[in-house]
Formats: C-alpha cells, sequence, structure tokens
C-alpha cells in the first residue's frame, strides 16, 4: 500500500488510522515517486535535493484525518483543546495540523533543515503553532512545558530510548 511504502516502521496506531475509512485517498503513485528520484538524481547539489524532497513530502504524503485521529486521542488520552502538543520529528507539520484543528497549540519539533523550513512556511502567521529546532533526543523543550507529545512518521529516526529518556 502507499502509506507503508512512504513510512515503512510507521507506529501501528496511525498507520491503522490513516487506512481507515474516511480519511483521504494517498495522493502519491508510483509514477510520482519514480519522477522525482530521476528528477533528484540529476540535481548535484546536496542542499537543493534536501529542498525538493521537503516539498514532496508536504505535496505526497497522505494526510492524517482529524476526524478519525481526534476521538480516540479524546477517548484514550484526555485531550482536551487547551493542551499544549509538541509534535516531534514534525517534517511539514501533517500531524500537528490534526491537533490544531482541535485547538491546540501545537511546538513542531523538526531536525531538518529544509523540512523545518517548509513547515515554518506552511504555519507563518499562525501564533499557536510554533517550529522548533530539536530532536526526539533532544528537544529543547523545557520540563513539563507540554500536556502531550506526538509523533507521527518519524518514529523509526528515533533513538527510542535516549527519546523516552528526554
Amino acid at each position: 500500500a502507499a502509506v507503508e511504502a512512504i513510512h515503512e516502521g510507521a507506529e501501528p496506531l496511525v498507520y491503522r488510522l490513516c487506512n481507515h475509512e474516511g480519511a483521504s485517498a494517498p495522493l502519491d503513485t508510483r509514477e510520482q515517486r519514480a519522477a522525482l528520484k530521476q528528477r533528484l538524481s540529476a540535481i548535484t547539489d546536496a542542499s537543493t535535493q534536501r529542498d525538493v524532497r521537503a516539498h514532496y513530502v508536504h505535496a505526497f504524503r497522505e494526510r492524517y484525518d482529524a476526524k478519525v485521529m481526534l476521538p480516540p486521542l479524546r477517548d484514550w488520552c484526555g485531550l482536551r483543546p487547551e493542551w499544549t502538543v509538541a509534535d516531534v520529528g514534525a517534517g511539514t507539520g501533517m500531524l500537528g495540523d490534526v491537533f490544531r484543528a482541535n485547538g491546540n497549540r501545537v511546538i513542531a519539533v523538526e531536525p531538518n533543515e529544509e523540512m523545518r523550513a517548509v513547515c515554518a512556511r506552511l504555519h507563518a502567521g499562525d501564533a499557536r503553532f510554533e517550529v522548533a529546532n530539536g530532536t526526539a533526543e533532544e528537544t529543547g523543550l523545557g520540563a513539563a512545558s507540554v500536556e502531550m507529545i506526538a509523533v507521527g512518521r518519524a518514529l523509526h529516526w528515533f533513538d527510542v530510548e535516549r527519546a523516552l529518556a528526554e
């Protein structure tokens, strides 16, 4: 499936929710991925390659469906609109958008400069969506500064033991 190809090793709950009936259909196709790979191979500048990849991620990755994700998060975790949520490994902010739909303040923590830049551009002007440089292992967040930590498609990049300690 398209979702598996995009984020192998993703957390099972997110995988299940993304494939739930009513969730938006994947926007990417094998042909689009192949065309991007071919275009990227022709670009020799590494910074340009990373920037193109960041825009690709935002344009073609399947979105999280707030209508599907928020009810179980409210039921299972007690999620409330007044909470501040850290989206760790935020990429372009797709998971953070779900929490913004719930009224939450979001701190999107992202180590990749290009992804962080796209996220900042997409959320410019939203005072309740902050973009921060950091990793799962060193978020830069203050102690007890958030009520929830969320991870979408980035868990497989984490040093889980160090991230849990953080």
